[in-house]
This record gives structure tokens, C-alpha cells and sequence, in this order.
């Protein structure tokens, strides 16, 4: 596999704030790479040294193995797909999308054969007569697409683009621009705070916060197997639990969930996975999916009993909030596999089991 994109112990300073620290990681050819984190975690400023638009502190990007960190923004074979559009509101869709083809002295034949493709490319043909005000925020999406993709960059990055967008819109913008990287082979890198994106569309996610890179992997590795609190917690959602470390194997650990107060005792010991590549002092957290717990009518033949102290109806899946007998709160999320299946309601006692291997010990 080709390396598109490689970034070498790449930091940014400005003044007194470091925004980026020590980033380095490959994204390959054609791969469709998302970048996620909260606010102020870098992720755009990382875009914008890849697109020429910021200047390297330190370290090294390399674009199909050429140095580019001090390349200015129009010399690279990179486009741009802001949050906000920026289409020339006094040319039509069809001119919009020719615009950088006709700066990059593209001739006119070939231009026009182009915008025809990318128009066509994005289900616009019907509209490339019209003005930018005359299309929806979705439509206007794609134009902005149509127009970046044109000249056929090597690299393509998306800065939040989806986010002016309306829920029903964004789920089916997702879809289609899955699709359309996969029919054009080009390499995108996509910045976005919403985990759901990342997770329904990337290949790969780097998950940053405050300048760090905090894990890199595929949307099922990011969400099964976190390596820490802070992907944990951010990434969908979780229930994080004290633990206290009796021992530890190779892959697992003996612990035991750590008493909310002097009022409860910590639970039996349990058995659970961990990565043997982090280190593991006395204490750590334990990573429980709300979706990965199952609730079932009290017989206190399990090691953990719970109270429910909430239970909602959401449609799909019923949420339950419970203390466990430790005095913890949990969440929970059961499917609505039937109408006719059991529900609980405040103050019911409850068996609450996992399957172990669903668990993460994690270092907080």
C-alpha cells in the first residue's frame, strides 16, 4: 500500500500555546481518514498545515514521499472543502465547479468536459445552470465537492463540511460522500467533533485532544479497544468504573470495582482483558458499553445487584440508570427486541451481568 500522506514529529506553536505535539503518523492512498476531537484539540490546525494554509513549527510532511511542510498552499496538489462553502454567488453551479481548472489555465473544452463529470459525479447535472442561492445547504455541499474535486487533487480535505447541515441531511450527506471517495480513489482527510461521522465513515481515525494524538485505528478498534480514558469516554458512550488491580496476566487481570464510599464494599473479584502494552499500577478503570450490559429481574445470584434509579423509553432501546451494589451509577441501554419484553421502573432491585471480554481495563 502507498503512503499518500506521512507526518514526522510534526508540532505547531503559537506564541505561548502549543497546538500541536510531536504528531506523527502515515495515512495511506486513497484511504478515506478522518481526524477527530473535541474543540481546540488541533485537528483543524493540523488540516490547515496540510493544506499549506499554517507553517510547521517542527517536523516533517511528506506527500507521496515529497517534502511539502514549506510548500506554499497553491503549489501543492491538495483542495479544500470548508465548513462554510465560499461559492461565487454571480456564477453558476456549472462556472463554480470550472473556477479552478480555469486558474490553472486548464483550456476551456476540457474544463467544461470536467464540471460535466463532477457534476454528474454528485447527482447535479439537472442544476449547473443555477446560481448558488437558487440550491438547498445540501445541494450547495455538493458543489463545493464538485468543485474541489475537479482538478483531481491528490488529497482531499474536508474541514467540517457537513456541520451547517440539518440531521437528516448530514446522515445522507455521510453516505454519499463515502461513496463518492470510493468512486474517485482520492485520498480524503476529514475533520469533524461528531464521533458518529467518524465512526459510519472512515477507514482510520486519529482521535486527538490538546494537541496529542491519543489513538489511531479503524472505527471498531477506536471503539472496542480504547487505550485510555479520554478515548474511551469521548467515543460513543461508556460507563468508566474504579477498579482495584489484585493481579495481573498476560491478557487479563483479576480486579474489583472499587466501593463508591465507606457506606458500600468493593464488588467480588472479576476477570477482565487488558493490553499488556499499557502499564497498570493498583487502580485503573474499567470501560463497560451502556449497550454491552444486560439487566435482568433480581435473584442475587450474580456478583453485581443494582437499584434502577431512572428508566427511559427511547424507541429502539430502553435506558436505565442504576447504583450498583458497590453504590456506583451505571448506565445501561437495552434493545426493544419486542413491545411485550420486561421493562423496570425506579426503585426495582436488578441482576446486572456483561460478558467479560467486552470489558477494557484501561489506564485513566
Amino acid at each position: 500500500m502507498t503512503t499518500a500522506i506521512s507526518l514526522k514529529s510534526v508540532t505547531k506553536q503559537f506564541k505561548d500555546f502549543q497546538a500541536l505535539n510531536e504528531i506523527s503518523f502515515d495515512i495511506q492512498e486513497g484511504e478515506f481518514f478522518t481526524l477527530l476531537g473535541p474543540s481546540g484539540c488541533g485537528k483543524t490546525t493540523l488540516l490547515r498545515l496540510l493544506g499549506g494554509f499554517e507553517q510547521t513549527s517542527t517536523g516533517v510532511i511528506e506527500l507521496f514521499d515529497e517534502k511539502i511542510e514549506n510548500l506554499p498552499a497553491n503549489k501543492r496538489p491538495i483542495n479544500t472543502v470548508f465548513q462554510h462553502y465560499s461559492l461565487f454567488p454571480h456564477l453558476t453551479v456549472h462556472e463554480n465547479v470550472q473556477f479552478g481548472l480555469k486558474m490553472q489555465g486548464v483550456a476551456k473544452a476540457e474544463r467544461v468536459k470536467r464540471a460535466d463529470e463532477m457534476l454528474a459525479l454528485v447527482q447535479l447535472e439537472k442544476f449547473a445552470d443555477r446560481k448558488p442561492n437558487q440550491l438547498s445547504g445540501g445541494q450547495q455541499q455538493r458543489v463545493a465537492l464538485a468543485r474541489a474535486l475537479a482538478p483531481r487533487p491528490k488529497l482531499l480535505l474536508l474541514d467540517e463540511p457537513l456541520s451547517a447541515l440539518d440531521l437528516k441531511l448530514r446522515q445522507s450527506m455521510r453516505l454519499e460522500l463515502k461513496k463518492i471517495q470510493q468512486q474517485t480513489g482520492i485520498t480524503f482527510v476529514f475533520v469533524t467533533h461528531d464521533q458518529e461521522e467518524a465512526l459510519t465513515m472512515s477507514d482510520r481515525i486519529a482521535v486527538m485532544s490538546a494537541g496529542h494524538l491519543q489513538q489511531l485505528g479503524t472505527p471498531s478498534e477506536i471503539y472496542e479497544e480504547p487505550v485510555n480514558e479520554f478515548v474511551a469516554d469521548f467515543i460513543g458512550e461508556t460507563n468508566l468504573l474504579n477498579v482495584n488491580v489484585l493481579s495481573k496476566g498476560e491478557q487479563s487481570a483479576e480486579v474489583t470495582i472499587q466501593a463508591s464510599d465507606t457506606e458500600h464494599q468493593n464488588s467480588d473479584v472479576i476477570e477482565v482483558p487488558y493490553f499488556n502494552r499499557l502499564f497498570l499500577g493498583p487502580t485503573a478503570k474499567l470501560s463497560i458499553r451502556p449497550e454491552r450490559i444486560t439487566i435482568s429481574p433480581f435473584t442475587g445470584e450474580t456478583p453485581l445487584t443494582a437499584t434502577v434509579e431512572q428508566s427511559i423509553y427511547m424507541g429502539t432501546d430502553t435506558q436505565y440508570i442504576v447504583i450498583l451494589n458497590t453504590g456506583c451509577e451505571l448506565l445501561i441501554r437495552s434493545q426493544n427486541i419486542t413491545s411485550s419484553k420486561k421493562t423496570f421502573e425506579q426503585g426495582d432491585k436488578v441482576n446486572i451481568s456483561f460478558d467479560l471480554s467486552t470489558a477494557r481495563l484501561i489506564r485513566g
